[in-house]
């Protein structure tokens, strides 16, 4: 799995599959899921949390079991409960960048049929990026803090009332800090240099101050009845996002633009509703149906191309290059005596959905070691273009003249996915294979400037994945090991074009194929050691897409062949090993423990100009536990060898920039548990 993020947005691929999504009305390909609830919102998925019970990472397509389908994968966040006895655990660190925080939880009964829990989290750092840059802003710091609820009521057996409620919020430049990776000739013309500009963990940007603010707030409602014969679940959630920030593309020196975001938002509604045996008998099933309704989008985003003198300048000097292109027809139609000081545009795109969706999932064992699942999905969605418009604010102006603007439209999109298994459990081995399809509905580009509105058609993908997972020797040994193959039909990809098309928006890849390998081995020598290892291969083409790539003289854009490249983040080969060794000390247990992850690299653009290296990345940890207080100290290293690697990067008209993820890090934390 590869997770990076780009502007707040979480961007998340598994075995090669994933969304670089940066708008808030599109939804990724990996699916994220929090106590059973679907998230939409890429930059909502970033959280910070005190009362993580298990994380489940879920592989290939999803859409038989629970409620949103899935292309790539999902990934399950699951909180604890509160419990039927009082206990809390508490937590203080410290660290690097001057890091302090917090996170607390505490549960317990008040009465035998309610029982509730509260957990809360603060968190401040200094970022690791400092402005070199003498006209530019302070690096702003990086503030967290939330607060979740929990009630759960059980009026009688069998049936189970649980509510949760949380408010998250955060603030801090995240990724909105940058280096330039590589200058285009409109970035050059203009004054910007990469050589000053590409210096890890440094910006040498103009403008600012960058950051990245949002808040979460979320109600679900869980209500569930068991028998002995089967479960009913329904979940009913509700969740607002909120975010603003503040970004540029050149990164540099260079007085070009920048990219205010006032408001972007999601808000969203879903309910889903579940059946599912419990009895004991050969045949078993779950059914269920899932109704979404969301809406989001930026409200407004704004592009401001000065005060600048450069920006005159350099659009003089490129103006044969660009009139041809929609920047320099809009520009040279607007102000014919050339581009005024302080302009803004100002794009407004909203989006509404309406998902609904049955599935179902049956497994018969028809001897005691062999079991055959079968499943299916229908879904259908609804996307609505509720607002598509593009002011200019013009200083001086008393008004704000609407230049272009794009009338209500919707579009329906269908799919049918089906999933069939075979499974064989001789002893303490399962062998598996498994067909299945997934389904991503179409959308809209809402904030397209320069561009006709023009629907994003859905992506599909078929998989087929063989496999066997196994313990041996008296369960000291765990090797799991997996093949599989996928067939990606329309994928969509975002670009980002200032000049061509004003803003980002997604378009169509023909046709990808994925393929490979993976393993994982535990192994547990004696009682006092660990080790832990895995593997990875995957290759991965671009069969058939014609799309826009820059020229990487230029930095314009253009409608190219990228037939035959490498998907983006999909690293030909990742490994990783981590091993913890115990001690048996006066007072309680003392662990020790290291690990290491290698990638080989991948591109950032479907292009395949913008590369991440291979890289290794090592980190250690040292935890001592006193039994009789409940007081664990533990001091943990990341980045120990200052590996400085991107976690993200993106490509457009004024060349590419991309962020360095964080150097050697050291944190010092102490737990306390009742």
């Amino acid at each position: 799995m590869v997770y990076n993020s780009q502007g707040g947005y979480a961007h998340i691929y598994i075995r090669g599959i994933g969304s670089d999504g940066t708008i808030p009305s599109s939804e990724g390909s990996i699916g994220t899921f929090l106590d059973g609830v679907y998230n939409p919102n890429a930059n909502s998925s970033i959280q910070h949390f005190a009362d993580v019970e298990r994380v489940e990472v879920l592989k290939g397509p999803q859409g038989t079991l629970f409620g949103r389908n899935t292309t790539g994968g999902a990934i399950n966040i699951t909180t604890r409960k509160p419990a039927d006895e009082l206990n809390a655990n508490f937590s203080v660190y410290g660290g690097s960048y001057k890091r302090i925080g917090f996170d607390g939880f505490i549960t317990g009964p008040i009465m035998d049929w309610l029982k509730v829990s509260v957990a809360g989290y603060y968190d401040r750092s200094d970022h690791y990026y400092e402005n070199i840059n003498p006209n530019g802003f302070p690096i702003e710091d990086v503030k967290d803090w939330g607060v979740r609820a929990k009630i759960l009521v059980e009026p009688f057996e069998g049936l189970e009332l649980l509510i949760n409620g949380y408010l998250t919020d955060h603030y801090g430049p995240d990724t909105t800090v940058a280096n330039n990776l590589r200058t285009s000739l409109l970035t050059e013309l203009a004054g910007g240099r990469t050589e000053t500009s590409n210096t890890p963990y440094k910006s040498n940007a103009d403008r600012g101050p960058y950051f990245n603010e949002y808040r979460n707030t979320a109600l679900d409602i869980h209500l569930t009845y068991a028998n002995d014969w089967i479960e009913v679940k329904s979940i009913s959630a509700y969740l607002d996002t909120d975010n603003s920030g503040f970004i540029e593309l050149d990164y540099t020196e260079a007085d070009l633009e920048e990219v205010p975001v006032p408001r972007g938002f999601s808000e969203s509604y879903s309910q889903e509703v579940q059946i599912a045996s419990l009895w004991d008998h050969p045949f078993q099933f779950l059914a269920g149906a899932f109704y979404l309704k969301s809406k989001g989008g930026f409200d407004p985003l704004e592009i401001s191309l000065g005060p600048t003198a450069a920006l005159d300048t350099t659009l003089g000097v490129l103006e044969d290059l660009i009139s041809p292109l929609g920047l320099g027809q809009l520009l040279g139609g607007l102000f014919p005596g050339g581009f005024p000081d302080a302009a803004t545009l100002q794009t407004t795109g909203i989006i509404e959905t309406k998902a609904w969706a049955g599935y179902g999932n049956a497994s018969y064992t028809l001897w005691e070691d062999v079991t055959v699942r079968a499943g299916i999905r229908y879904s259908t969605e609804t996307r609505f273009l509720l607002k598509s418009e593009t002011k200019v604010e013009l200083l001086g102006l008393p008004f704000v003249p609407t230049i272009l603007s794009s009338p209500p439209d919707e579009r329906t999109w269908s799919a049918w996915s089906p999933m069939a298994s075979l499974e064989y459990k001789p002893d303490n081995v399962l062998y598996y294979a498994k067909y299945a399809e997934g389904f991503k509905s179409g959308n809209w580009n809402p904030v397209l400037i320069l561009e006709p509105l023009i629907p994003v058609e859905p992506e599909f993908i078929t998989s087929v994945e063989v496999g066997f997972k196994g313990d041996f020797f008296d369960n000291r040994v765990r090797f799991n090991m997996a093949g599989f193959w996928y067939d990606y039909q329309d994928l969509q990809v975002q670009v980002v074009s200032i000049v061509s098309s004003g803003t980002a928006r997604l378009e169509n890849a023909g046709n990808a194929r994925v393929y490979g390998a993976e393993a994982q081995l535990s192994v547990a020598p004696t009682p006092d050691l660990v080790i832990n290892a895995g593997a990875a291969w995957i290759e991965s083409e671009y069969r058939e897409y014609f799309g826009t790539g820059y020229d990487e003289q230029t930095g314009l854009a253009f409608e190219g062949d990228f037939s035959g490249n490498q998907l983006n983040r999909a690293p030909r080969w990742t490994a990783n090993a981590d091993a913890t060794y115990t001690f048996d000390l006066w007072g309680g247990p003392l662990d020790i423990s290291g690990n290491i992850y290698y990638a080989s690299g991948w591109f950032y653009d479907a292009q395949n100009t913008v590369e991440q290296g291979a890289f290794v990345i090592v980190g250690a940890r040292i935890s001592y536990l006193h039994e009789r207080s409940s007081v664990r100290l533990s001091v943990i290293g990341s980045n120990l060898t200052n590996e400085a690697y991107l976690m993200n990067a993106l490509l457009h008209d004024f060349g590419a920039h991309g962020t360095y993820a964080p150097p050697r890090k050291i944190l010092a934390r102490l737990d306390w548990t009742f």
